[in-house]
C-alpha cells in the first residue's frame, strides 16, 4: 500500500488498511500471487505525483488477516519543492527628497530581518543608489538626486532586497515629489 506522509498511519493489517479513507494506491494486495518460503523479491511500478509517501507492508500467515510480521518505508518521489523563504516585510515608512538635500529614506522591515538592503532613487534612467544595513526592524539612508531629476516633478524610491536562504527577494517602491 502506498500512501501520501500526513495521510493517516500505516493500519495494523492490509484488511485494515483499506478501510482507512485516505489510502491511495495498492501496490500488490488481495490477489497477489502467494508466496511459501522465501526469501522473495517483488517488484511494482507505479506513477505518483511528487511528493513523500509511506510504503505499508504486511506479511500475513497462512489463515488470512492473521499479520506475522510488517513495515513501513518512508519514501520520496520526485524533488519536492522547498518551502518558501518568509519576506523580510520591508516597507518605505517615511521619505522626503529636495533639490538642495536629496533624498531621504527611512524604512521598517519584519522582527528578526537583518541584512544589507538596497536603496535607490530614480528618475527615468538616472538612477543613484546607496547600501544600507537592516537592524532592529528598522533602516535609513540618504543620498543625492540623481542627475536626471533635475527637470522631474517626482522621484521613483525603493529599497530591495536581494535574497537569501533565510529570506525571499523583496522590493518596496515609492513615488514622491521633490522639493526645493
Amino acid at each position: 500500500m502506498l500512501k501520501r506522509t500526513g495521510a493517516l498511519p500505516c493500519a495494523a493489517s492490509y484488511e485494515l488498511e483499506t478501510q482507512q479513507p485516505q489510502h491511495e494506491t495498492t501496490l500488490l494486495g488481495v490477489g497477489s500471487p502467494p508466496v511459501f518460503g522465501g526469501p522473495t523479491t517483488s517488484t511494482v511500478t507505479t506513477k505518483q505525483p511528487t511528493g513523500t509517501y509511506l510504503i505499508c507492508t504486511w506479511v500475513e500467515g497462512p489463515n488470512g488477516q492473521e499479520v506475522d510480521g510488517s513495515a513501513i518505508t518512508p519514501i520520496t518521489v520526485g524533488t519536492p519543492t522547498p518551502p518558501l523563504a518568509p519576506k523580510p516585510g520591508l516597507a518605505l515608512t517615511r521619505v522626503t527628497a529636495s533639490r538642495r538635500h536629496g533624498v531621504s529614506v527611512t524604512g521598517a522591515a519584519v522582527k528578526g530581518f537583518t541584512g544589507r538592503v538596497l536603496v535607490t532613487a530614480a528618475c527615468g534612467s538616472s538612477r543613484t543608489t546607496h547600501t544600507t544595513s537592516a537592524k532592529g526592524r528598522r533602516f535609513s539612508a540618504s543620498l543625492g538626486l540623481p542627475s536626471g531629476c533635475r527637470g522631474a516633478r517626482t522621484v521613483k524610491l525603493s529599497v530591495t532586497w536581494a535574497g537569501s536562504r533565510a529570506w525571499s527577494k523583496q522590493s518596496a517602491t515609492r513615488s514622491v515629489v521633490i522639493g526645493k
